[in-house]
């Protein structure tokens, strides 16, 4: 007797989910597995930025994109910040000497001059209403394209001493957002592309990480130790009652994402990704199916949903990881714990009216596995069991060597229906309409009237005007 593993894979209907079933994507396919940010243009194509050059992702396909010294074609410098798919299809990629734009055209990169040849460090860009892009720096303000040119906000940085931005948001208002790591945030008015008032915030919950517009009322402002609200109508700052204990004060938010759904999903340094759900308050850890060899739960620095609703996760150090949101087309369901032991092999397989399955072995044993994937009965049949064939509410049809037979699930009674000529029965399947079509080895097929008992064979040797059987 051997004791083997059967892996069952079945396409499921309706399968509930542990995890978020994924893939890691790290520095065997991308330019660096030091990930900065992500998004995905008007073409389809998934960006991906790293500390040592940009990846694109076409659905197949990793191209990596790097600086080459002595062409001004391609990439500035090879840390890439940030990017921007802006209203016009164009990409806007942020990076340490400045901006660039890709051409698509000519798959190069168009470098845009700062004012006074300086080469800022561009964290983070965002665009208004009216087409105008900001620019977030490290240590030299805000800047402003329009037009095709850069030109320093003098006016936002110079009144608030806001000169390293790390974080830019447009609101619903129309209003602009900026977070440093000073622990501050500055929200200006805007009438336009024009300031209209500022105010500055002290964040008791850490450096602002991400600026999220909820329910039309106010703004989320996700720190690294908590979330804020602030109100439109009172234009105040006040914290929130999210309930974050499921991070067990062990919590350090690093980017949020409110998704299409309402969910709102929340990246950390050592929790993995969190989730608050469409009105709800409490935050809940998100599993993630991980198949790579990082042990615990992955730094999650920036979250994106493309337009087949799959997040993409920016794993610091590690690479990204596309999260499918969707249910797995299939499952494994493994019978090793369940004390099987049999010599033999499966042969065949067919589905239950409960979402489980009936498990044909070769020496002829039927199991009857569950939904769950767990043994609920062993028939003996007959040996050299090959083939099991559902035909409609609990009647299956098993081929044994050359004969056929009748099961009846509900009583656990099994009949001898028809002996074929030929080796053995090799495939039985139902129209559901009372008749059986059987491959037989050696001998064609036949079709069997599940009523009468009456067959009718095909083989080679017969002709008709629809031509015939290539071999048997």
């Amino acid at each position: 007797m051997q004791r083997i593993l059967l892996s069952i894979c079945f396409c499921c209907i309706a399968l509930m989910t542990k995890a978020i079933n994924g893939k890691l994507y790290s520095s065997e396919l991308l330019a660096s597995s030091s990930v900065m940010d992500v998004c995905q243009d008007d073409h389809g194509f998934i960006w991906i930025a790293t500390d040592y050059g940009l990846s694109r992702f076409d659905g197949y396909h990793f191209r990596n994109y790097y600086h080459l010294q002595r062409d001004s074609t391609t990439l500035p410098d090879n840390y890439v910040n940030c990017f921007l798919p802006d209203g016009k299809g164009n990409l806007w990629v942020g990076h340490a000497k400045g901006l660039c734009r890709y051409d698509y055209a000519s798959e190069s990169f168009i470098r845009l001059p700062f004012p006074n040849g300086v080469e800022p460090r561009v964290n983070t860009m965002v665009q208004d209403k009216d087409g105008n892009i900001f620019l977030g720096t490290a240590g030299m303000g805000m800047y402003k394209l329009s037009g095709g040119n850069i030109t320093r906000c003098g006016e936002f940085s110079d009144q608030s001493n806001n000169n390293f931005i790390a974080h830019l948001h447009i609101d619903k208002k129309g209003n602009l957002w900026c977070g440093n790591h000073k622990d501050m945030a500055y929200l200006y008015v805007m009438k336009g592309s024009k300031l209209k008032s500022h105010k500055a915030f002290h964040s008791e919950k850490g450096e602002p990480m991400a600026f999220v517009d909820i329910d039309g009322q106010g703004v989320l402002l996700v720190c690294k130790k908590g979330i804020l609200r602030y109100d439109y109508a009172t234009g105040m700052l006040t914290d929130t009652d999210y309930d974050l204990s499921v991070a067990d004060g062990n919590l350090t938010m690093t980017h949020a994402f409110l998704a299409p759904s309402g969910n709102l999903y929340i990246g950390t340094n050592s929790q993995g990704l969190l989730v608050i759900e469409k009105g709800g308050k409490t935050a809940r850890k998100e599993p993630l199916a991980e198949n790579h060899r990082q042990q615990g739960a992955p730094y999650v620095s920036h979250i994106m949903q493309d337009k087949n609703n799959h997040l993409w996760l920016t794993c610091f150090d590690t690479g990204i990881f596309l999260a499918s949101q969707q249910v797995p087309a299939f499952n494994s369901w493994s019978l090793a714990g369940q004390d099987v032991q049999f010599s033999g092999r499966l042969t065949a397989i067919a589905p239950d009216d409960k979402g489980g399955a009936w498990c044909a072995v070769r020496q002829g044993l039927l199991y009857h596995i569950d939904h769950q994937g767990l043994i609920q009965s062993r028939i003996a049949t007959q040996p050299e069991l090959l083939t099991v064939c559902w035909e409609r509410d609990q009647r299956y049809w098993l081929g044994a060597g050359n004969t056929l037979y009748f099961f009846d699930a509900a009583t656990g009674i099994l009949q001898k229906k028809q002996e074929f000529e030929g080796i053995s029965i090799a495939q039985i399947i139902s129209d559901r309409n009372g008749n059986l079509y059987i491959s037989v080895f050696g001998k064609g097929f036949y079709k069997y009237d599940t009523i009468t008992g009456s067959t009718q064979a095909f083989n080679a040797s017969m002709e008709s005007p629809n031509g015939k059987l290539c071999n048997d």
